[in-house]
Parts: structure tokens; sequence; C-alpha cells
């Protein structure tokens, strides 16, 4: 049997939810892009196929990325700049305003609910105030009910739960910024 994608919608309880890694990857009402392939075609096969997905020019697009764990966020920063991505990164939600004050207006926010000096939905409400239109990537290695205390549920959301892989946040990005455009 050949190489497919598996193309469905989905919603969980108004959330936009990303899974992980043994999982589709799903994003809003639609699932981003997941390779499958028969067991006697191998893993290359479908690394292939992932890879010629996934490897294209997004665009001229900048990023905000806040993030306060340095080793997910050096790693977010590379997948996303091999993407062709512009990236901008904070550590904090203070670092994040002070770029925000300062005029710059990224394309998409991608930032980690539990930040050490507030939290990921103050910073999405920041941002809306100066790009109404901007995208927002909530990620979090914490379940469900502890970020559903900060705001972070409801059909406006789009949610990467930790740990996610390159592919997986690469899609998510893409089809945010191409459901923005």
């Amino acid at each position: 049997m050949a190489d497919r994608l598996i193309h469905h919608k989905y919603s969980s309880r108004g959330r936009k939810h990303v899974t992980p890694a043994m999982n589709p990857a799903r994003i809003g009402r639609y699932y981003c892009a997941t390779i499958v392939a028969d067991v006697e075609d191998g893993p290359e096969k479908a690394y292939r196929l992932e890879q010629s997905l996934t490897e294209s020019t997004p665009g001229n697009y900048t990023l905000l990325l806040v993030e306060d764990d340095k080793l997910v966020q050096n790693v977010a920063i590379r997948v996303l700049e091999r993407a062709g991505y512009a990236v901008e990164h904070a550590s904090s939600l203070r670092e994040a305003k002070e770029r925000l004050s300062g005029g710059f207006v990224p394309d998409l926010l991608i930032t980690d609910v539990m930040l050490p000096d507030g939290n990921g939905r103050e910073l999405a409400d920041a941002i809306a105030e100066s790009a109404p239109n901007a995208p927002v990537l909530f990620i979090s290695g914490y379940p469900d009910d502890v970020i559903s205390e900060f705001g972070i549920d409801g059909p406006t959301i789009t949610f990467l739960q930790k740990p996610f892989t390159p592919a997986q946040l690469r899609e998510c990005v893409a089809d945010l910024l191409e459901s923005a455009g």
C-alpha cells in the first residue's frame, strides 16, 4: 500500500489542540498533515514524504517566541529558522512586552502558558492591542486542567502540548499563518 496523508476534521471542547508525537497532530478544526506508511515500506519512506511536506518556503514571516526553558527555546528557534521564519525571542512576559512596546509587531506569537513573571494569556491580550489579527500558538507541558485556569480554552485558542516534534511545530505554525493570511 502507498504512503497516504490523513486529513480529518476535529474539535476538542472548543479548544484548538495539537497532540504530541504518537498521535495525529491536530490543529483547530483540521489535523496537521500526518504521515502514515505501511510497516513494510520502512521509516525512511515516511521520513522522506514528511520532509517533502514540511521543508517548503514559508514566506516572509516574523515570529515572536516566548519560552522560559532555554532548551525548548533554542530548539524551537533552530527548527523555525531552518523552516525559513525570522524568529525574535524572549524568556519572560516583561521582556516580550518590552519588544512589543518598541513597535515590534509579529506575524505570529508562540508563547508558553506559564512564564516566570506572568502567563502567556496576558501576552496574547497585549499583542491583540497592536496586532488584532496576529495568531497565537500557546505551548505548555502542563495538563489541560491547569492551563484552562489561565484562559487557554475556547474556539479561538490554538494549543500545542509539550513535548512536540519539530515537524508538529512547523506544521502548526504554517497552518496558523495560512489561516490568518
